[in-house]
């Protein structure tokens, strides 16, 4: 009898804890469940507001030649997908607040503009606009690096420095003369820490050929090379060739290829004075010597010339001291206009890191900037 009402208790027990398991068991189910329709609920409406906003930003706005004192609509185009440079300024140039005031949006947002190639564009020198929280901006401080042989060839000098300065980065400066190790110690110890060096006249390339291709191959950035390399040969995967322009008629220098990085157009002639060497065996070939012999055409013969080597970009002037259209500068101005490029590349300088939020969309839209189809990614968070 005893053992009857103990196994009863037992029993009864037993019910209750399961009664209790189940009712926890379903009110947890019933609890996700109700967190996962607001979580859906609410990336749904960051979804209308961000379709709401896009829309906005694709009309022509209200009124249609709204000023930042007289916005309603900041809308960027004329109406017809096309871009209105004016307004586009006039956005950018506007607060965030003032923006989501505008948007009437309660929501935080940032804007990105990329162009068909996927490359961030920058406008007004801003690479975006809204609340910079998802957005890592110059996170790497840029570093550049002007190599020169004595004093023999120093044209790039002053423009490195001007360009230092104009762009607010670190310029190093290093010197090698003859008999010494200073440009071993530089490849060994100094090229990994920048973004860009620069090598005028690196004559000693070939005798330390092992540690020039060694660390050239292991760069992650861009290499400028100029002039004389101090030997003719095999070197960095192509052949180089030291030759004086006044022992072949050499008419001119002509661009034949368009590249990102430098300032030039298919067609522009380049003077090289003095210097005519040239690389052969790169990957492309920016522009050539246009070469004559008793007032018989030769071959060409490349005098700008790009390729990769490792991990860096390669690039070989003929010598910085050529002239274009008369101007005595032009291979520095290449340089520095290629090295500002990459500084002011917002794709280079922004990225979006989206870990800050949990609840983030991500709208894109395709409009029409200066004839090029572009895309506007809209992200929006809460």
């Amino acid at each position: 009898m005893f053992k009857r009402k103990k196994s009863q208790v037992w029993y009864i027990d037993f019910v209750i804890a399961l009664v209790i398991f189940s009712i926890m068991f379903i009110t947890y189910f019933i609890f996700l469940e109700s967190v996962a329709q607001e979580k859906d609920i609410l990336m749904l409406e960051l979804l209308n507001d961000g379709k709401v906003i896009s829309n906005q930003l694709m009309s022509a706005g209200h009124p249609t030649n709204w000023t930042n004192d007289s916005v309603l609509v900041p809308g960027l185009t004329n109406g017809n997908m096309r871009i209105n440079e004016t307004k586009l300024f006039r956005f950018f140039n506007m607060s965030y607040n003032q923006t989501r005031e505008a948007l009437r949006t309660q929501y935080h947002y940032y804007i990105i503009l990329k162009n068909r190639n996927g490359t961030v564009m920058s406008i007004n020198g801003m690479c975006g606009l809204g609340n910079p929280l998802i957005i890592n901006e110059s996170g790497n401080e840029i570093k550049l690096s002007y190599v020169y042989h004595d004093q023999s060839g120093t044209e790039l000098l002053d423009n490195m420095q001007d360009l230092a300065l104009s762009l607010n980065v670190t310029l190093d400066i290093f010197e090698w003369k003859n008999g010494d190790d200073s440009f071993k110690n530089f490849l060994a110890n100094n090229m990994s820490a920048y973004d860009h060096v620069v090598f005028e006249h690196p004559k000693k390339a070939f005798s330390e050929k092992t540690a020039f291709e060694g660390n050239i191959s292991e760069f992650n950035g861009t290499v400028f090379l100029s002039g004389e390399l101090g030997s003719d040969g095999t070197i960095l995967n192509v052949d180089h060739t030291g030759a004086s322009c006044n022992a072949i008629d050499v008419k001119n220098v002509t661009v034949i290829k368009r590249d990102p990085l430098l300032d030039l157009s298919i067609g522009d002639i380049l003077d090289p004075q003095n210097n005519c060497n040239y690389i052969e065996g790169a990957s492309e070939v920016i522009a050539e010597y246009k070469r004559f012999k008793l007032g018989s055409p030769l071959p060409s013969k490349p005098a700008i010339v790009k390729w990769p080597y490792g991990n860096a970009d390669v690039y070989y002037f003929t010598h910085f001291e050529a002239e274009y259209l008369g101007d005595e500068n032009l291979y520095q101005q290449l340089v520095q206009d290629g090295i500002e490029q990459y500084v002011n590349d917002c794709t280079v300088r922004l990225k979006v890191d989206t870990s800050p939020t949990n609840n983030l969309v991500r709208i894109n839209r395709f409009l029409i900037y200066k004839s090029q189809i572009i895309n506007m990614g809209l992200y929006i968070w809460i």
